[in-house]
Protein backbone atom coordinates (compact mmCIF):
# COMPACT_ATOMS: atom_id res chain seq x y z
CA UNK A 1 0.00 0.00 0.00
CA UNK A 2 2.62 2.06 0.87
CA UNK A 3 4.58 1.22 -2.69
CA UNK A 4 1.42 2.60 -4.38
CA UNK A 5 0.93 5.61 -2.24
CA UNK A 6 4.57 6.26 -3.52
CA UNK A 7 3.90 5.70 -7.01
CA UNK A 8 1.36 8.03 -6.96
CA UNK A 9 3.13 10.76 -5.37
CA UNK A 10 5.91 10.64 -7.71
CA UNK A 11 3.23 10.54 -10.93
CA UNK A 12 1.53 13.83 -9.65
CA UNK A 13 4.83 15.37 -8.74
CA UNK A 14 5.92 14.36 -12.46
CA UNK A 15 2.93 15.84 -13.65
CA UNK A 16 3.07 19.56 -12.16
CA UNK A 17 6.47 19.47 -13.42
CA UNK A 18 5.03 18.97 -17.00
CA UNK A 19 2.35 21.41 -16.79
CA UNK A 20 4.56 24.78 -16.87
CA UNK A 21 5.75 25.97 -20.27
CA UNK A 22 9.07 27.52 -20.08
CA UNK A 23 10.67 29.42 -22.82
CA UNK A 24 14.37 29.59 -21.92
CA UNK A 25 16.08 29.91 -25.26
CA UNK A 26 17.61 26.89 -25.96
CA UNK A 27 21.41 26.49 -25.36
CA UNK A 28 23.67 26.47 -28.54
CA UNK A 29 26.76 25.81 -29.38
CA UNK A 30 29.13 26.62 -32.63
CA UNK A 31 27.68 23.11 -34.66
CA UNK A 32 25.33 22.65 -37.52
CA UNK A 33 23.31 20.35 -35.13
CA UNK A 34 22.78 22.86 -32.65
CA UNK A 35 22.13 25.70 -34.45
CA UNK A 36 19.66 23.55 -35.82
CA UNK A 37 17.98 22.47 -33.22
CA UNK A 38 18.15 25.49 -30.93
CA UNK A 39 16.59 27.68 -34.15
CA UNK A 40 13.39 24.69 -34.13
CA UNK A 41 13.08 25.70 -31.18
CA UNK A 42 13.09 29.06 -30.70
CA UNK A 43 10.83 29.89 -33.73
CA UNK A 44 8.24 26.84 -32.66
CA UNK A 45 8.22 29.05 -29.04
CA UNK A 46 8.11 32.36 -30.66
CA UNK A 47 5.47 31.23 -33.32
CA UNK A 48 2.98 30.71 -30.27
CA UNK A 49 3.31 33.59 -28.36
CA UNK A 50 -0.31 34.40 -26.59
CA UNK A 51 -1.11 30.58 -27.35
CA UNK A 52 0.09 27.93 -24.51
CA UNK A 53 0.02 24.87 -24.90
CA UNK A 54 -2.61 23.71 -22.51
CA UNK A 55 -2.60 19.84 -23.36
CA UNK A 56 -5.64 19.42 -20.99
CA UNK A 57 -3.29 19.31 -18.01
CA UNK A 58 -4.14 22.77 -16.86
CA UNK A 59 -6.97 22.49 -15.84
CA UNK A 60 -6.50 19.82 -13.33
CA UNK A 61 -7.11 22.50 -10.63
CA UNK A 62 -7.59 25.95 -10.27
CA UNK A 63 -4.50 26.80 -8.57
CA UNK A 64 -2.15 24.94 -10.58
CA UNK A 65 -3.64 27.08 -13.67
CA UNK A 66 -3.54 29.99 -12.09
CA UNK A 67 0.23 28.98 -11.30
CA UNK A 68 0.84 27.85 -14.49
CA UNK A 69 -0.83 31.00 -16.46
CA UNK A 70 1.39 33.27 -14.25
CA UNK A 71 5.08 31.38 -14.63
CA UNK A 72 3.80 31.26 -18.64
CA UNK A 73 3.55 34.69 -18.95
CA UNK A 74 6.33 35.10 -16.89
CA UNK A 75 8.57 33.12 -19.38
CA UNK A 76 7.74 34.81 -22.44
CA UNK A 77 7.83 38.44 -20.92
CA UNK A 78 11.88 37.39 -19.48
CA UNK A 79 12.69 35.08 -22.46
CA UNK A 80 10.98 36.45 -25.32
CA UNK A 81 11.23 40.20 -25.41
CA UNK A 82 12.80 41.89 -27.90
CA UNK A 83 15.86 42.14 -26.58
CA UNK A 84 16.39 38.67 -25.72
CA UNK A 85 15.86 37.72 -29.17
CA UNK A 86 17.81 40.75 -30.77
CA UNK A 87 20.54 39.19 -28.59
CA UNK A 88 19.73 35.45 -29.43
CA UNK A 89 20.39 36.40 -33.03
CA UNK A 90 23.15 37.73 -33.02
CA UNK A 91 24.46 34.53 -30.35
CA UNK A 92 23.51 32.71 -33.15
CA UNK A 93 25.33 34.62 -36.00
CA UNK A 94 28.35 34.06 -33.62
CA UNK A 95 28.14 30.39 -33.04
CA UNK A 96 27.17 30.56 -37.27
CA UNK A 97 30.49 32.49 -37.85
CA UNK A 98 32.45 29.93 -35.48
CA UNK A 99 31.39 26.62 -36.78
CA UNK A 100 34.71 24.68 -38.35
CA UNK A 101 34.01 24.12 -41.32
CA UNK A 102 36.93 22.07 -41.82
CA UNK A 103 35.05 19.25 -39.98
CA UNK A 104 31.84 19.27 -42.10
CA UNK A 105 31.27 18.64 -45.93
CA UNK A 106 30.35 21.29 -48.31
CA UNK A 107 27.14 19.48 -49.13
CA UNK A 108 26.46 19.88 -45.33
CA UNK A 109 27.41 23.56 -44.76
CA UNK A 110 24.92 23.89 -48.08
CA UNK A 111 22.47 22.31 -46.33
CA UNK A 112 22.58 24.27 -43.45
CA UNK A 113 22.35 27.00 -45.42
CA UNK A 114 19.44 26.85 -46.75
CA UNK A 115 17.87 25.25 -43.33
CA UNK A 116 18.80 29.26 -42.32
CA UNK A 117 16.84 29.75 -44.97
CA UNK A 118 13.50 27.81 -44.45
CA UNK A 119 14.03 26.80 -40.51
CA UNK A 120 10.25 25.66 -40.83
CA UNK A 121 10.40 24.41 -44.82
CA UNK A 122 6.28 23.12 -44.68
CA UNK A 123 4.14 25.90 -43.44
CA UNK A 124 1.86 25.44 -45.83
CA UNK A 125 -1.25 24.55 -43.87
CA UNK A 126 -1.07 27.50 -41.00
CA UNK A 127 -0.34 30.03 -44.37
CA UNK A 128 -3.69 28.81 -45.94
CA UNK A 129 -5.50 28.50 -42.13
CA UNK A 130 -4.45 32.17 -41.90
CA UNK A 131 -5.19 33.23 -45.49
CA UNK A 132 -8.65 31.77 -44.47
CA UNK A 133 -8.91 33.33 -41.49
CA UNK A 134 -8.81 37.04 -42.77
CA UNK A 135 -11.01 36.51 -45.16
CA UNK A 136 -13.68 37.05 -43.14
CA UNK A 137 -12.14 39.76 -40.30
CA UNK A 138 -10.07 42.68 -40.53
CA UNK A 139 -6.59 42.94 -42.17
CA UNK A 140 -4.71 44.76 -39.87
CA UNK A 141 -1.85 45.38 -42.26
CA UNK A 142 -1.63 47.91 -45.22
CA UNK A 143 -2.68 46.75 -48.65
CA UNK A 144 -1.17 48.49 -51.70
CA UNK A 145 -4.02 49.61 -54.44
CA UNK A 146 -3.14 48.79 -57.63
CA UNK A 147 -3.70 52.59 -58.67
CA UNK A 148 -3.12 52.65 -62.65
CA UNK A 149 -5.59 49.39 -62.55
CA UNK A 150 -7.99 50.95 -60.79
CA UNK A 151 -8.03 54.44 -63.55
CA UNK A 152 -8.15 51.95 -65.94
CA UNK A 153 -11.07 50.28 -64.92
CA UNK A 154 -12.77 52.98 -64.32
CA UNK A 155 -11.88 54.21 -67.84
CA UNK A 156 -13.42 51.13 -69.59
CA UNK A 157 -16.47 51.38 -67.28
CA UNK A 158 -17.01 54.68 -68.64
CA UNK A 159 -16.77 54.13 -72.03
CA UNK A 160 -19.18 50.62 -71.63
CA UNK A 161 -22.02 52.82 -69.78
CA UNK A 162 -21.77 55.03 -72.59
CA UNK A 163 -22.54 52.01 -75.52
CA UNK A 164 -24.99 51.02 -73.00
CA UNK A 165 -26.77 53.98 -73.35
CA UNK A 166 -26.61 54.70 -77.10
CA UNK A 167 -27.98 51.03 -77.66
CA UNK A 168 -30.56 51.87 -75.31
CA UNK A 169 -31.61 55.24 -77.15
CA UNK A 170 -31.02 53.51 -80.43
CA UNK A 171 -33.77 50.41 -79.13
CA UNK A 172 -36.05 52.97 -77.54
CA UNK A 173 -36.26 54.94 -81.04
CA UNK A 174 -37.58 51.67 -82.62
CA UNK A 175 -41.44 51.09 -83.36
CA UNK A 176 -42.33 48.44 -82.06
CA UNK A 177 -44.24 45.63 -83.31
CA UNK A 178 -47.29 46.39 -81.80
CA UNK A 179 -47.35 50.14 -83.46
CA UNK A 180 -46.73 48.39 -86.92
CA UNK A 181 -49.13 45.66 -85.97
CA UNK A 182 -52.66 48.48 -85.28
CA UNK A 183 -51.23 50.60 -88.58
CA UNK A 184 -51.55 47.05 -90.57
CA UNK A 185 -54.78 46.45 -89.29
CA UNK A 186 -56.06 50.30 -89.97
CA UNK A 187 -54.91 49.92 -93.71
CA UNK A 188 -57.00 46.70 -94.17
CA UNK A 189 -60.36 47.86 -92.69
CA UNK A 190 -59.62 50.72 -94.96
CA UNK A 191 -58.61 48.36 -98.22
CA UNK A 192 -62.43 46.93 -97.50
CA UNK A 193 -63.88 50.76 -98.00
CA UNK A 194 -66.11 50.94 -100.97
CA UNK A 195 -64.05 54.33 -101.80
CA UNK A 196 -60.96 52.27 -101.90
CA UNK A 197 -61.94 49.67 -103.61
CA UNK A 198 -63.17 51.62 -106.51
CA UNK A 199 -60.04 53.82 -106.29
CA UNK A 200 -57.39 51.96 -108.11
CA UNK A 201 -54.25 54.32 -107.40
CA UNK A 202 -55.71 54.83 -103.06
CA UNK A 203 -55.73 51.21 -103.19
CA UNK A 204 -52.39 50.74 -104.63
CA UNK A 205 -50.87 52.71 -102.26
CA UNK A 206 -52.20 51.48 -99.82
CA UNK A 207 -51.27 48.00 -100.44
CA UNK A 208 -47.66 49.08 -101.01
CA UNK A 209 -47.63 50.50 -97.41
CA UNK A 210 -49.12 47.53 -96.08
CA UNK A 211 -46.11 45.68 -97.64
CA UNK A 212 -43.47 47.94 -96.35
CA UNK A 213 -44.66 47.58 -92.87
CA UNK A 214 -44.18 43.73 -93.21
CA UNK A 215 -40.81 44.50 -94.21
CA UNK A 216 -40.11 46.75 -91.59
CA UNK A 217 -41.32 44.02 -89.05
CA UNK A 218 -38.84 42.02 -89.99
CA UNK A 219 -35.93 44.36 -90.47
CA UNK A 220 -37.47 45.63 -86.53
CA UNK A 221 -37.38 42.20 -85.22
CA UNK A 222 -33.84 42.11 -86.34
CA UNK A 223 -32.36 45.19 -85.27
CA UNK A 224 -34.38 44.42 -81.82
CA UNK A 225 -32.69 40.93 -81.32
CA UNK A 226 -28.85 42.80 -82.32
CA UNK A 227 -29.50 46.06 -80.14
CA UNK A 228 -30.89 43.64 -77.02
CA UNK A 229 -28.26 41.51 -77.11
CA UNK A 230 -25.43 44.01 -77.20
CA UNK A 231 -27.37 45.45 -73.94
CA UNK A 232 -27.15 41.82 -72.49
CA UNK A 233 -23.10 42.08 -73.09
CA UNK A 234 -22.24 45.43 -72.25
CA UNK A 235 -24.07 45.09 -69.17
CA UNK A 236 -22.16 41.75 -68.46
CA UNK A 237 -19.09 43.66 -69.23
CA UNK A 238 -20.16 46.40 -66.61
CA UNK A 239 -20.45 43.63 -64.19
CA UNK A 240 -17.61 42.32 -64.93
CA UNK A 241 -15.36 45.83 -64.40
CA UNK A 242 -17.27 46.27 -61.10
CA UNK A 243 -14.65 48.54 -59.74
CA UNK A 244 -15.43 47.35 -55.94
CA UNK A 245 -15.44 43.40 -57.24
CA UNK A 246 -11.89 44.62 -59.11
CA UNK A 247 -10.17 45.91 -55.47
CA UNK A 248 -11.68 43.33 -53.54
CA UNK A 249 -10.28 40.49 -55.37
CA UNK A 250 -7.07 42.55 -55.72
CA UNK A 251 -7.30 42.89 -52.30
CA UNK A 252 -7.71 39.13 -51.64
CA UNK A 253 -5.05 38.59 -53.54
CA UNK A 254 -2.62 41.21 -52.00
CA UNK A 255 -3.79 39.99 -48.81
CA UNK A 256 -2.51 36.07 -49.28
CA UNK A 257 0.56 37.30 -50.91
CA UNK A 258 1.40 39.22 -47.54
CA UNK A 259 0.46 36.88 -45.37
CA UNK A 260 2.81 34.14 -47.17
CA UNK A 261 5.34 37.02 -47.09
CA UNK A 262 5.13 37.20 -43.54
CA UNK A 263 5.19 33.44 -43.09
CA UNK A 264 8.31 32.73 -45.30
CA UNK A 265 10.30 35.66 -43.45
CA UNK A 266 9.87 34.26 -40.02
CA UNK A 267 11.16 31.09 -40.91
CA UNK A 268 14.08 32.49 -42.44
CA UNK A 269 17.05 33.24 -39.90
CA UNK A 270 18.43 36.32 -42.26
CA UNK A 271 15.25 37.94 -42.07
CA UNK A 272 15.75 37.83 -38.70
CA UNK A 273 19.33 39.08 -38.61
CA UNK A 274 17.80 41.94 -41.24
CA UNK A 275 14.88 42.94 -38.71
CA UNK A 276 17.15 43.68 -35.78
CA UNK A 277 19.14 45.73 -37.94
CA UNK A 278 15.83 47.85 -38.75
CA UNK A 279 15.89 46.85 -42.56
CA UNK A 280 12.41 44.95 -42.77
CA UNK A 281 9.55 44.22 -40.06
CA UNK A 282 8.74 40.84 -40.99
CA UNK A 283 8.71 39.73 -36.73
CA UNK A 284 6.66 43.19 -35.91
CA UNK A 285 4.28 42.18 -38.71
CA UNK A 286 4.12 38.51 -37.71
CA UNK A 287 3.20 38.84 -34.81
CA UNK A 288 0.51 41.82 -35.86
CA UNK A 289 -1.24 38.88 -37.90
CA UNK A 290 -1.20 36.38 -34.71
CA UNK A 291 -2.82 39.05 -33.17
CA UNK A 292 -0.60 38.30 -30.30
CA UNK A 293 -0.77 41.27 -28.36
CA UNK A 294 -4.68 40.88 -28.17
CA UNK A 295 -3.97 37.57 -26.87
CA UNK A 296 -1.33 38.08 -24.43
CA UNK A 297 -3.34 40.80 -22.60
CA UNK A 298 -6.22 38.23 -22.62
CA UNK A 299 -4.33 36.17 -20.67
CA UNK A 300 -4.48 38.69 -17.60
CA UNK A 301 -8.38 37.32 -17.06
CA UNK A 302 -6.52 33.79 -15.90
CA UNK A 303 -4.46 35.14 -13.12
CA UNK A 304 -4.25 36.32 -9.28
CA UNK A 305 -6.29 39.79 -9.84
CA UNK A 306 -3.20 40.98 -7.32
CA UNK A 307 -0.51 40.32 -9.95
CA UNK A 308 -2.79 42.24 -13.01
CA UNK A 309 -1.25 45.68 -13.04
CA UNK A 310 2.35 44.37 -12.72
CA UNK A 311 2.07 42.18 -15.36
CA UNK A 312 0.03 44.71 -17.80
CA UNK A 313 2.54 47.67 -17.02
CA UNK A 314 5.19 44.61 -18.13
CA UNK A 315 2.91 44.03 -21.28
CA UNK A 316 2.75 47.02 -22.47
CA UNK A 317 6.80 47.77 -22.58
CA UNK A 318 6.53 43.81 -24.26
CA UNK A 319 4.48 45.35 -27.04
CA UNK A 320 5.93 48.94 -27.51
CA UNK A 321 9.34 47.32 -27.75
CA UNK A 322 8.03 44.92 -30.63
CA UNK A 323 5.80 47.62 -31.99
CA UNK A 324 2.92 45.76 -32.02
Amino acid sequence: MRKIWLVICLFVVLSFNSWGQSFNLPTMTNTTESIQSALRELLENTKNIGSPDYKGDWNYSQELFLKDMTAYLNSVLDNLNYSSLRNYTRLTRNNINNINIQTISRNQMTNFDIFLHKIFPDRDREIHTMQNEYKTKPFPLMIKHDEKVISETTRQIQIYQQELNDYQNQLDKLPTIAQLNNRLQEIRRELLQPNVVRNTKLKKQLEDEEAAINKQKLEIDIEHKRLTKHISDTQTQIRRSNIENNINEMEAAERNKIITSVWTSFCDFYEWEKFFNDENTCLKDFFILKNTRQKLYNMLDHIPQGQVQGFRTRLDVFCAEWGI
